[in-house]
């Protein structure tokens, strides 16, 4: 993982991890750490995965001791927050977008999944209000990251999901006929909801429809891997 001034670590991982969540039916936080392709991450005490719905819901992890007995692969969520070192936060992706957070004041990480239903339905900002709720997150105290996703040169989609875009009074910015800019969807909308726009990064993004380093359900006809991205408070 890639330590950020020793203050949260974090890793956009490509199809050289590649993995299948049916693979891994009844392994806890704690376990987890023990199966390829997790081995390599170190200093972490569980790793907690969802099952993701293209939804909006979320949970709170409170304890060391809930992280390590979670059931992964199995809560039906598609975001997860912590305050607890040493708890790495993950999501499963092949195009939709992972968002990693990081509040400095509060000392708490999130990890979010994109994909268009979540992403047209605010998930970011329902994220952050989440994180206001449970530990008193201020929007201008976070850094989000972008992770790899399906990028404005590949991504074409239907008139089900630009509807939903152009309710937004600046959705036409991220629309170009029927290309969709996914990424910079995210950038935009969380800029609205008060993320400073320096500490909306996005270097690590790149399209994973037309690098072939990335798991691409679109490219790769409906794949089963997936990649993951992790998010964990060094300490």
């Amino acid at each position: 993982m890639y330590p950020d001034q020793f203050r949260y670590s974090y890793i956009f991982s490509d199809a050289r991890y590649a993995f299948r969540t049916q693979d891994f039916s009844g392994e806890t936080g704690a376990s987890l750490l023990k199966c390829e392709p997790f081995q390599q991450i170190h200093e972490c005490d569980a790793l907690i995965f969802l099952k993701q719905v293209h939804g909006t819901n979320g949970v709170a992890i409170g304890s060391r001791d809930e992280a390590k007995r979670f059931t992964v692969f199995s809560t039906h969520a598609d975001y997860a927050m912590t305050h607890v070192p040493r708890v790495a936060l993950g999501v499963i992706t092949a195009d939709c977008v992972p968002l990693l957070f990081y509040d400095s004041r509060n000392r708490v990480v999130a990890a979010a999944h994109g994909g268009w239903r979540g992403t047209v339905a605010g998930i970011g900002g329902i994220v952050i209000d989440h994180m206001k709720r449970e530990y008193g997150t201020h929007p201008a105290d976070l850094e989000v990251r972008i992770g790899p996703s399906a990028g404005p040169c590949c991504y074409e989609v239907g008139d089900e999901v630009l509807v939903h875009v152009r309710r937004y009074s600046w959705g036409h910015q991220v629309i170009s006929g029927r290309i969709f800019d996914l990424p910079g969807f995210h950038h935009r909308y969380l800029s609205e909801c008060g993320v400073l726009q320096g500490k909306i990064q996005m270097e690590d993004h790149c399209c994973t429809i037309c690098n072939k380093a990335y798991c691409s359900v679109r490219r790769q006809s409906g794949t089963l891997d997936r990649q993951f991205s992790l998010v964990m408070l060094s300490r």
